[in-house]
């Protein structure tokens, strides 16, 4: 496993970036579609165990004093490169962005049409560091946008494992940096338990919640 950062210097580490930079969002893009759910895997590893930073509460019982987890979100391939890079490229938002590849192409396709796969991949974080000049505001990129590159011999189980183990490691390193519980899911315990109050029965909500349980037909 190989990782190459461009742009701003940037570890890796969302957390890190996030509050030091105030960026609410961290990307991923697996380069291959056997790699289609590991970005929405890694949301509950990165985003669940930081919550918002005001009702977060340190060791001391004290609220945590900035930003935590960045929104994490991702696509794969070409498909997430023609949905969301122009924001990446563009926008207003500074989004550091994980890239991850295996060289070899695991599919029987003409080899080739892997190496194009990868050489996008390649450009599009070369892209966001340098950017380039025009005159044509439309054309004018900015570069120095943050990006890292996992690239993996071979996508196997045990690759795969260790991309997952290393979000999973990075989650607790970071919990013990903001010395907070990352695996508690206090806010949506609430969320539980007011589902069960609506099956229950018998409980009267806020106005919105009672028109969409009457517009469903439920505890009517």
């Amino acid at each position: 496993m190989r990782v190459a950062g461009y742009g701003i210097k940037h570890s890796g580490d969302g957390l890190a970036w996030g509050r030091r930079n105030v960026q609410p969002a961290q990307a991923i893009r697996p380069g291959q579609f056997v790699m289609l759910r590991l970005a929405t895997a890694n949301d509950p590893l990165l985003g669940r165990p930081f919550a918002l930073y005001d009702t977060v509460r340190d060791a001391d019982g004290q609220p945590v004093s900035g930003p935590t987890a960045p929104i994490t979100w991702g696509g794969v391939g070409t498909d997430a490169q023609h949905a969301v890079f122009q924001l990446l490229h563009q926008g207003t938002h500074l989004i550091p962005v994980d890239f991850i590849a295996a060289i070899a192409p695991g599919d029987a396709l003409d080899p080739a049409h892997h190496a194009n796969l990868l050489a996008n991949c390649f450009a599009q974080g070369a892209a966001l560091m340098a950017g380039k000049a025009s005159a044509d505001p439309a054309r004018a990129y900015p570069g120095n946008r943050p990006s890292a590159t996992i690239l993996l011999d071979e996508l196997t189980p045990a690759s795969l494992g260790a991309l997952v183990a290393f979000h999973e490691h990075r989650t607790f390193a970071n919990a013990v940096l903001l010395e907070i519980n990352p695996f508690d899911q206090f806010g949506v315990e609430l969320g539980k338990e007011i589902a069960k109050q609506i099956e229950a029965g018998g409980t009267r909500f806020d106005a919105s919640t009672e028109a969409l349980l009457k517009a469903a037909g439920i505890g009517a």
